[in-house]
């Protein structure tokens, strides 16, 4: 079954809980103790979203962690991207990494590649869509028939 890694769900809590902000930056401890989460933990969540640019970090004593770009523009798919890696739903489906695909033993003989692929491509739509305010506003609304025509081969 598809789910959120506990690391991805404590991310996603953490940067909606920067864009209910109001600009400021937030220190590690702040967030987690805020989210209850274990602060080194945090500390590694956000050294990856400020490794992929999601969020900068200022030093000192007015330092910490704020969003790097506005919450509108950094999607759910940026994000799982910046802490798991690259999205895969099967090893065919990983782009980034040919290799990867070439551990499959069955490669040559698949027949549900091409509707794997494409589901895959729907889910990505689909986490391309939301993004961290509409996590943090609870303003998701998604265009899910597009992305189902585009699993069935209906759209370009």
């Amino acid at each position: 079954m598809l789910s959120l890694s506990r690391k991805s769900d404590y991310a996603l809590l953490a940067l909606a809980e920067m864009a209910r902000g109001d600009d400021c930056s937030v220190s590690v401890r702040m967030l987690a103790d805020r989210l209850s989460v274990p602060p080194r933990m945090m500390t590694n969540i956000l050294n990856s979203l400020t490794h992929r640019g999601l969020v900068k970090s200022c030093r000192g004593s007015q330092g910490g962690y704020s969003l790097a770009r506005s919450p509108q523009e950094i999607t759910v798919l940026a994000l799982l991207e910046a802490i798991e890696g690259p999205a895969q739903l099967a090893l065919c489906c990983c782009e980034s990494e040919p290799a990867e695909s070439d551990q499959c033993r069955i490669k040559d003989v698949c027949e549900i590649k091409a509707p794997i692929r494409k589901i895959h491509e729907g889910i990505c739509e689909l986490l391309g869509q939301v993004t961290v305010h509409d996590i943090a506003f609870n303003r998701v609304n998604l265009n899910v028939g597009a992305a189902v025509a585009m699993i069935k081969g209906k759209a370009n």
